[in-house]
């Protein structure tokens, strides 16, 4: 089983619990019960979409079940998406605007995530021999699938779309930005090996602040196209970083 299944699940079912009792507690913070539920079942659907691809694909490790485990997952985004019309529609999940004048506080974002990620993989991750099959897979999939959930989806399942007061509008755009950042950073820290749950604080660390770059360049931008971007282009950074002599 693959190490990513049964942590998806642990992310998933106590998020809608606790955001269910929020709900309850504070009133006008959140949208509908049925928006809070689809908000993790894109999860599953993303996690599981991956797993399905990775099967047809072969193994699990190998080139190819990566390739299909990740063009699988991204269908399975795009589907759920899609099933998702009547809570939010392309263009709230970011996927039909844009706001152009902000490519400088894209670019500038950018940079400082790639420079933090790079630096880190070349001094610390185990150094790799370069591979083209690898830097074209970073480059065009790596991200696509989870940028499309955490910072497509979700945060527009989460946005409420009725008038509220102030103070309501203003914890609602802190939980827009904050939810789909943990379960993305609990998605990279939490894995499930050798029959038990492996956790790892360097990788919820890294995961976290990029998670926070991508999600700034997602609002700020009112697009997901600037962070699925920006996210594939950090990963194939990180192929030749690894490859670089130290």
């Amino acid at each position: 089983m693959p190490p990513f299944i049964l942590p998806s699940l642990v992310v998933a079912t106590p998020g809608f619990l606790i955001l269910a009792a929020l709900r309850r507690l504070v009133k006008g913070v959140l949208p509908s019960y049925g928006s809070l539920a689809l908000v993790f079942l894109g999860i599953v659907a993303q996690t599981g979409s991956l797993f399905l691809g990775m099967f047809i694909g072969g193994h699990f490790q190998s080139p190819i079940g990566l390739w299909v485990g990740k063009l699988a997952s991204v269908g399975g985004t795009l589907l759920f998406i899609w099933l998702c019309k009547s809570q939010a529609s392309w263009r709230d999940i970011g996927l039909r605007s844009s706001q152009p004048k902000t490519i400088g506080l894209t670019a500038g974002l950018f940079f400082v995530m790639a420079g933090v990620t790079w630096f880190l993989a070349h001094c610390y991750a185990p150094r790799q021999a370069f591979s083209a099959g690898a830097f074209a897979f970073m480059l065009l999939l790596s991200g696509t699938d989870e940028e499309l959930l955490f910072r497509g989806a979700m945060p527009a399942l989460l946005r409420r779309a009725d008038e509220t007061e102030r103070w309501q509008r203003a914890v609602n755009t802190g939980l827009v930005f904050t939810i789909p950042t943990i379960a993305f950073m609990l998605m990279h820290g939490l894995r499930f090996v050798d029959q038990h749950f492996a956790f790892s604080w360097q990788a919820l660390a890294l995961a976290g602040f990029g998670g926070c770059i991508l999600m700034c360049i997602r609002l700020s931008t009112r697009s997901v196209w600037p962070s699925l971007i920006v996210h594939n282009m950090v990963n194939a950074g990180s192929v030749v970083a690894m490859a670089l002599w130290r």
